[in-house]
């Protein structure tokens, strides 16, 4: 019996000593951010305003959130809205097409100030993303 639990914790510690040693080929967490803003930064007037913007800066048709499946490409775009609401910043994540993404590039380069994101009442500095989904250049008379 006690030959048992010998074996037994043996095997135990043998394990530990195993599994201790592995490697990891996971990439390091990225750093949560756990002071979440109670209000996150927004475009002056919302979503929709801020589609239309890019819609009226944008020689392409420019599809909302709701027709994204209908769009030719999607730019991944990245930036900070700073305290006092101007993009800084601003990265291209991912992009299908290198002409949208350098439209996309300009058009958020010259968005207007945003509202920032709020923390117990404070302005604060927030990273967001958003998608855009372009379609075919309209044709301006």
């Amino acid at each position: 019996m006690i030959l048992k639990y010998i074996f037994v914790v043996i095997f135990f510690l043998f394990m530990n000593y195993l599994f201790a040693q592995v490697e990891s080929n996971l990439p390091p967490m990225p750093d949560v951010e756990l002071n979440q803003p109670d209000v996150l930064p927004q475009f002056p007037g919302g979503d929709s305003l801020m589609y239309l913007f890019i819609q009226e800066n944008s020689p392409y048709k420019v599809f909302s959130k709701a027709e994204m499946k209908k769009a030719n490409s999607l730019t991944f775009c990245s930036f900070l809205v700073n305290e006092d609401g101007k993009i800084s910043n601003i990265q291209i994540l991912k992009s299908s097409n290198e002409e949208h993404k350098n439209i996309v590039l300009e058009v958020v380069q010259n968005m207007p100030k945003w509202n920032p994101a709020k923390k117990d009442g404070e302005n604060i500095s927030k990273q967001i993303a958003i998608v855009v989904g372009l379609g075919k250049k309209i044709e301006k008379e």
